[in-house]
This record gives structure tokens, sequence and C-alpha cells, in this order.
């Protein structure tokens, strides 16, 4: 666009910058040596503004115009794109600034890469992995999350991942919804993590690169979830009769008793029936790590039937829900007031009790 059709932002749009009086009106001005000239004949439009500004904080850009890494200038200054350089402005020398080696230096200057490839090179570097520029290629052109390459290169070689996944591109008829690269790899992370926790050899190639990776994801999450499951519910049971000798407590005038679970199933059935979250994987695994203790208030007269679930934190009852998550009816908060006292009379403000069963639960 003409100048004199943009926008005021100056953060937003890029435009054609002309050139052939540039360095005459920068001359005796902030931007004498800034390199913008250079930028300007190189590239089709620039963020003028920005680049003018972000200058005056980090002269340095001035070495990676003049080393030729326009896209990486021009896409870290563009507020739309995807990525950002990560760089380091007090380096002396550009493969300072980029965080790299001399050999990534001259690896992103003769591919002229921008900030993807910069990301993906330091990602390299940081791992002990060579990338060849094909590879950087490929990569770039998948656009897999630096986390989720990083995981994976953990395990395996940057030629055998592109391999795998492009195997795995063919396999379509079976594997529709994993067409994408992103999809693919993702899917592929999270089986080798579960691999990892029901300690299968990932330094085998047949655990490593499944024929069919949905179908294999899919019985190794199935395999792990039944595990863990059995060690939640051993390491509960485990806990029960420690944590009803804390948490237990009765006060007949109200006709109110607390209980804490023996089962993960009870932890279960309670939320479902009460319709609230204290089901979910997040507070079973709170109270096996000892960090939330889960209490079952219950009519003395109906200890079975599910009421009120309560959840102690450092010795202070945080919460304290009905069904469908409704607040503590007036019986029930005189209830809760008189455990909370018994529970700092006891001082069980450091109390902590995990099971043996619980080291190889994951959040």
């Amino acid at each position: 666009m003409r100048w004199c059709k943009s926008s005021r932002d100056d953060y937003i749009y890029t435009t054609p910058v002309y050139t052939r009086n540039l360095s005459y009106s920068l001359t005796d001005s902030p931007w004498e040596f800034s390199a913008f000239y250079e930028l300007a004949k190189n590239v089709k439009n620039v963020i003028l503004q920005k680049y003018l500004k972000e200058y005056k904080k980090h002269p340095a850009y001035e070495y990676l115009i003049k080393a030729r890494l326009y896209k990486l200038v021009t896409e870290n200054m563009d507020n739309y794109y995807n990525f950002r350089a990560n760089l380091n402005f007090e380096g002396k020398r550009v493969h300072e600034i980029l965080s790299i080696s001399k050999a990534g230096f001259k690896q992103i200057q003769r591919l002229n890469g921008g900030c993807q490839y910069l990301a993906l090179i330091q990602l390299a570097e940081k791992m002990g992995k060579s990338m060849t520029d094909e590879q950087l290629r490929i990569f770039a052109k998948m656009n897999l999350y630096s986390n989720l390459l990083e995981d994976l290169l953990e395990i395996t070689s940057p030629q055998k991942i592109i391999n795998y996944i492009d195997r795995c591109k063919e396999c379509r008829e079976e594997e529709k919804h994993l067409d994408s690269a992103t999809n693919i790899a993702t899917y592929w992370r999270d089986y080798l993590k579960n691999c990892k926790l029901l300690g299968y050899d990932l330094k085998n190639d047949f655990n490593i690169f499944p024929k069919n990776l949905k179908v294999r994801h899919d019985e190794v999450v199935a395999i792990y979830k039944v595990e863990e499951n059995a060690i939640q519910e051993k390491a509960i049971a485990e806990l029960h009769i420690t944590l009803q000798e804390v948490f237990g407590y009765t006060n007949k005038e109200l006709g109110l008793i607390s209980l804490v679970p023996s089962s993960r199933e009870e932890i279960i059935t309670e939320g479902q029936i009460l319709r609230h979250c204290v089901h979910t994987g997040s507070y079973i695994q709170r109270m096996i790590e000892g960090t939330g203790y889960i209490i079952f208030i219950r009519k003395a007269d109906s200890p079975e039937t599910p009421f009120f679930t309560a959840e102690v934190v450092d010795g202070v009852i945080q919460q304290c829900r009905g069904l469908k998550n409704c607040g503590m009816t007036d019986d029930v908060k005189k209830f809760v007031s008189n455990l909370q006292k018994s529970l700092i009379k006891a001082d069980v403000k450091s109390f902590n009790a995990k099971p043996a069963a619980a080291v190889r639960v994951i959040a």
C-alpha cells in the first residue's frame, strides 16, 4: 500500500518503503547506522515505525541485517507471525545474538531462515542433535510445536521422526484423523509417554515405531488406565484407617457424621450422585499425594447415602458442597464449623499421609 493509504497504527501494517532518498533521510538521525536501507532494499514490505522503535532498544538488529537475515528480522517484527525469535541482544557476535553455534549461524544464513528455522536450530543444538538443511525445511513445513518435537527428539533421531510421520501419513484409510503432522506427532508423543510409564523398552524400535499408531496408542492408554486405577484403588485403601482416625467425627445433636472414602469407586460414586466434580481425577490424585483430603458428610441414620462432600487442605475445610454444587444448609454449616474446631485442636495443619502404592501414580 502507498504510505498515504496506510493506517496510523505504528505496529500492525507492513508497507513498502521508498529507498531512493532513504540514506540521505537517515543521515544525522538515531537510525543513520541502523542498516534500515539494506533491509528496505531487500524485502518487499516492512513495519517501518516498529523497526525504528525496536532498533533504538536493540541496536544489534543492525548485525542481523548485515548478516542478510532479512526474513528473521521482518518475521520477528510482524505481530501476526506465529513465532518470535529467542534473541540474546547482549551478544557481541551474530551467532551469540542468535544463541546458536557458528555452524548453526552459517546454516540459517545459507537457508535465509526466519524465526522458525532459528527455533529449530536452537532446539537441535540444545539436545545435541544435528539437522541437515533438508531436515530443517521439512520440520519447518510440518510446523510442530517445539515442546512436541523436543519430546520426540529425546527418543529418536530427526530423520527417523520424519520417516515415521511420513509412514503414518500413508496409512490414511486406517488413520484418517491423523493426517496432519501435528496430529500424528501428538498421538505418537502421548503413546511414547504411556509406554515409558508402563516400563516398556524405548530403545526397541518395535515399541518406538508401532505399525498402526492409532490402534497401538489406544491399547497402551487402556492398559495404563487400568493399571493407574488399580494403583489409586490400593493407595486409597491404604490411607483409609489413618484418615478416618484424623477426620472421622460425629455430632449426635445434629445427627451428622464425617467419613473418609475407603475406595476410589466411592469417590467417583459420590461425585456422580451429587453431580459435582469430586469424582474427577484431580481430587483423587490430590488425596493420594496428601495435598487435599476428601471427606463425606452423611446423615447418621443413612451413612451410605451421599449428602455433602468437603475437602480439607492444610488442615482447613476449604469447600463443602451438596447436590448440584449447592451451598451448605444451616445444620451442615454448624457441623463443619465444629469439625473445623476439632481439626484445629488436633493440630492437623501439617498432617500429610502418603501411601506406598502412590509412588507410581502420575498426575
